[in-house]
């Protein structure tokens, strides 16, 4: 039988599939109520058939016995409050069981549902019926008949997604990602999640988006000139230099290069621990339990993500960087050299973010640019100096903000600038503070200190040269000017 479109706003007979988005005061309501399984009916006595006890007297319904009950109590603590006059601790008894502090109905017993799925252009059947609205977390929640029921996400050409779920949530079989969210003060309800990846894509979707990923980050590559004299990272134990409890890996140009800086997808899952470089999202492959060499979608909340790009498929990637060097006459003399000088850093991985979306023969991606996270070259040098593992010698007495800007091209560097943080409710900190700006570039994979501020504090990093010092002092400017 075909699947029928269901728009769960509209009301239904019998014979159609039974769910309701719930208003508010609905909700409410519902959650001080006892809820009867779909099908069972209240026996009414008819009109004008009220009993009576044998003494003649009509005998009282349920409702007008507990309402009776209510008024006496009710009467009866009036009349304590005139004994107890001013005794607060009394009053507050009193308040509490005249107006009692709403308790959200219990979790496990709610049928009300909200239903998130990746990506955008999915759609949601539930028992084989397609839901036409799917109402937003916190307004009006999907209600389901009690049962068990099949949730499906579908999105072309993902393979369909499926779970079940038990009404009320918690009764019974769940295979559903779901957890509680409040709809009011008083309501809770299930959110359920769908989510794809390239494991639910056939074998050609999956090369074809691998292919256009790879595009789209073929795109952001970057060249830039290394002038003789200039540092740059290279993996050679030969090049090696230890100073203090780091060693670093660099050499020096002899003659102009060429730099190019690439990126390179890679979508395979190691059985063991992966380190991904993201800042602010911890130092591994896996964002909200998924693993994100298959892609991993991520909230268009998260970062600034334009309007134009919050809907339709916004992922994580991981990609590896490398830098290949060649002469002027383009021969190659190293390829696939490291983003780091550290002698334990060969070849780190990045989330990359990116926009996705289908049209319905063929995937249009797009690198989400002005995210740290899109530029590697800015993430590799946060990694480095807020880590510690660089910077960690230093002898300054109060912490540090840092602040970062890219350079045009991306190949150019990343400038990180440090200063003093503001303290507030503390002794103030030495003379010293606040502390000018200290300049470090991230050039070629080598840090550098890049003024006498940073040379002062880290006088065991490379120094930049007079192009290196000029080059951070106009990308200082340009981040003064956005900050």
């Amino acid at each position: 039988m075909p699947e029928q479109p269901f728009d769960p706003s509209h009301t239904h007979d019998d014979e159609t599939f039974d769910v309701e988005i719930t208003d508010l005061d609905a909700a409410e309501q519902a959650a001080g109520k006892s809820t009867r399984p779909a099908g069972e009916r209240s026996e009414a006595p008819a009109p004008g058939a009220a009993r009576r006890s044998r003494s003649g007297l009509r005998r009282r319904s349920t409702r007008q016995r507990a309402l009776q009950v209510v008024v006496t109590t009710i009467v009866a603590l009036l009349l304590l409050s005139v004994f107890v006059g001013n005794s607060a601790s009394m009053r507050s008894v009193i308040t509490g069981l005249l107006h009692p502090t709403p308790t959200p109905s219990p979790v496990g017993e709610s049928d009300f549902f909200y239903v998130q799925g990746n990506p955008s252009w999915g759609q949601l059947f539930i028992d084989g019926h397609r839901i036409v609205h799917l109402p937003p977390v916190g307004g009006p929640p999907l209600r389901l008949p009690h049962g068990l029921h099949v949730l499906r996400w579908q999105a072309s050409p993902f393979e369909p997604v499926s779970c079940t779920i038990s009404v009320p949530g918690g009764s019974g079989l769940n295979t559903c990602l779901a957890r509680a969210v409040p709809v009011n003060a008083k309501v809770f309800a299930w959110l359920i999640t769908f989510t794809v990846s390239l494991a639910n894509l056939p074998d050609n979707q999956r090369a074809s988006l691998m292919h256009s990923v790879q595009a789209a980050l073929d795109t952001v590559q970057s060249t830039d000139r290394v002038r003789p004299g200039e540092l740059y990272a290279v993996a050679s134990s030969q090049t090696c230099k230890p100073s203090g409890r780091i060693t670093y890996c660099f050499a020096t140009a002899h003659e102009p290069l060429t730099a190019t800086l690439r990126f390179a997808l890679d979508t395979r899952v190691s059985t063991g621990a992966t380190t991904c470089i993201s800042p602010g999202l911890g130092n591994t492959c896996v964002f909200q339990q998924q693993d994100c060499h298959l892609f991993c979608a991520f909230p268009a909340q998260l970062f600034h993500i334009p309007p134009a790009f919050s809907t339709e498929w916004n992922v994580f990637v991981v990609a590896r960087t490398s830098w290949t060097y060649a002469l002027p006459g383009g021969r190659i003399i190293a390829r696939n050299q490291p983003d780091s000088f550290l002698d334990f850093e060969q070849g780190n991985e990045y989330f990359m973010a990116m926009h996705i979306s289908w049209n319905g023969t063929g995937w249009s991606v797009s690198v989400l640019a002005g995210q740290l996270l899109s530029s590697p070259t800015c993430t590799e040098a946060a990694n480095e100096v807020e880590m510690g593992s660089v910077l960690g010698d230093s002898k300054i007495p109060f912490p540090l903000t840092w602040n970062f800007v890219s350079a045009a091209p991306q190949a150019a560097g990343c400038l990180a600038v440090a200063s003093a943080t503001q303290q507030t409710n503390t002794t103030p900190p030495p003379s010293t503070y606040p502390l000018p700006g200290a300049y470090v570039l991230q050039r070629f994979g080598v840090l550098l200190a890049a003024n006498g501020i940073a040379h002062r504090y880290w006088p065991y990093l490379p120094l930049a040269d007079s192009y290196e010092q000029n080059l951070a002092h106009q990308l200082a400017i340009q981040l003064a000017e956005n900050l």
